[in-house]
């Protein structure tokens, strides 16, 4: 396949600014952040007279494949002259149509302005692809005119015309910032800054879940290793508040997120901690927060379930359980039961779903059955959510039922009559149901009436014939 990457001739007007170096990963920069580091491998040492200066720019992308890059680069001590720069054999492979170092490919101007870049571009060459690990694109070379214990050496990025924007360029043209780690500064080894700043710790995480409370505070510390300093903190995070954002070392650091509103992501950010009077100054902090989807909810609908059917007869009408996710991502539910007569179809399914809950009541006798379906998801907020049935089965026959089978009634000795009492017989299996009554006591005045069609009330009246204080007597009413 032809590929190429155009470097066009554009007329822009550029203000001169550092890449930034706070720690966020682009959205175009996928996998692990990729990183620009320049290291000095080769020092400058006043005691052993070692006057040479080795850079080499090396470029984490692990899964980018690369068509392109460009970042521009300065330093601040005049004493050093770049006598020359070479790429590497990854990036002359790499990017065909050629490596770029010097400003203006002129090394006298760029040692006239201090800056150089590295620029790559391809048109057929197989461009740079992802690696687990950092790779070398260049080494820069200088020689110091001067050196001394106290002096030091600072590079940063720099960008100073259109060849020189701070980006990587990927297949479909994709541009992106690499996390640069700030501004590298290098002294002498016999060099003692009188106090170098020291943080606790140099990354924090949070997690959160989308639509529910903040995560908690978290903090770090801010000290020296020698004389106390004065430091300030600055970060442009918007979900994120430091307190205090200055002071005095030793300072402990709260740092409080605040997820409210924020969509479903992973957030990187960093904050630069900076301290005028610091050897190491500045000094970051990355921060990443996680927000998550909620976890899915089991709804179901209806809520208990009511089947009723006569022994011997047809099975009872199908039903429909609706399964639907009240909450965040993909709901698997899975749907089970204990009884044989409760069927139910299908078993899972993801989000909403009906399932079809039949019985059979071949085999039961008359009477009341439970049963229970479970409703499970284990990443659920809810899970299990269970799902009462019930099943009454009816008698083919006539069934005689009455309201009390039990009666009981006190009678104070000085009363000479007795309230009458109503009883309700009715046909608890199936058909017509036509009764009589009959008694054999001396005791039951009277029953109105004494046959009929159930449903049917009865009117029982009694009568006192004998009996003292503390005695009990027992008759019956018998249903035909």
């Amino acid at each position: 396949m032809k590929k190429c990457f155009l470097l066009g001739l554009v007329l822009v007007l550029l203000a001169v600014v550092p890449a930034q170096a706070d720690y966020y990963q682009d959205e175009n920069d996928f996998g692990v952040a990729d990183t620009i580091e320049m290291v000095f491998s080769v020092t400058p040492d006043y005691t052993t007279g070692q006057y040479n200066v080795q850079m080499d720019m090396w470029v984490f992308n692990d899964s980018n494949s690369l068509i392109g890059g460009t970042v521009g680069f300065t330093w601040d001590n005049s004493n050093f002259q770049m006598d020359s720069a070479v790429a590497s054999e990854l990036t002359v492979t790499g990017f065909d149509l050629g490596t770029f170092l010097y400003e203006d490919n002129d090394i006298n101007i760029t040692n006239a302005n201090q800056r150089f870049l590295f620029g790559g571009a391809l048109i057929f060459g197989p461009g740079i692809t992802g690696a687990p690990e950092r790779q070398l694109w260049a080494s820069y070379y200088f020689t110091t005119s001067s050196w001394d214990v106290s002096d030091s050496l600072a590079l940063d990025t720099l960008t100073y015309s259109s060849g020189t924007v701070y980006k990587l360029v990927s297949y479909g043209n994709l541009n992106y910032r690499p996390y640069w780690a700030g501004r590298v500064v290098f002294h002498d080894t016999a060099y003692a800054p009188s106090a170098n700043l020291v943080l606790s710790t140099d990354s924090l995480h949070f997690d959160a879940v989308q639509g529910e409370p903040s995560p908690d505070p978290q903090s770090y510390t801010v000290s020296s290793d020698g004389v106390p300093l004065y430091f300030n903190q600055y970060e442009s995070i918007s979900w994120l508040t430091i307190s205090p954002s200055s002071g005095w070392t030793t300072q402990a650091i709260s740092v409080l997120p605040n997820t409210t509103g924020m969509p479903v992501g992973t957030y990187l950010d960093s904050i630069r901690v900076e301290s005028g009077e610091a050897g190491n100054s500045p000094q970051y902090v990355k921060v990443s927060l996680t927000v998550e989807a909620p976890p899915p909810e089991i709804g179901v609908s209806p809520t208990v379930m009511y089947f009723n059917a006569v022994a011997g007869g047809d099975d009872p009408s199908d039903k429909t359980l609706t399964i639907t996710n009240e909450g965040g991502p993909t709901l698997n539910w899975t749907v089970s039961n204990i009884e044989s007569w409760l069927g139910l179809a299908p078993l899972s399914g993801t989000d909403e779903g009906d399932v079809t809950v039949s019985v059979s009541i071949a085999g039961l006798s008359y009477g009341d059955y439970v049963d229970t379906i479970v409703v499970s998801d284990p990443n659920a907020s809810n899970n299990p959510v269970k799902v009462p049935v019930f099943l009454s089965v009816g008698s083919d026959l006539p069934i005689i039922e009455v309201d009390s089978a039990f009666n009981y009634i006190v009678v104070p000795t000085s009363k000479l009559t007795v309230d009458p009492r109503t009883i309700l017989i009715r046909n608890g299996g199936a058909g017509t149901m036509n009764f009589w009554l009959e008694e054999n006591s001396t005791r039951l005045l009277s029953m109105t009436p004494d046959a009929g069609t159930a449903p049917q009330e009865v009117e029982v009246a009694f009568k006192l014939v004998s009996g003292q204080s503390g005695d009990d007597f027992f008759d019956t009413l018998w249903v035909y």
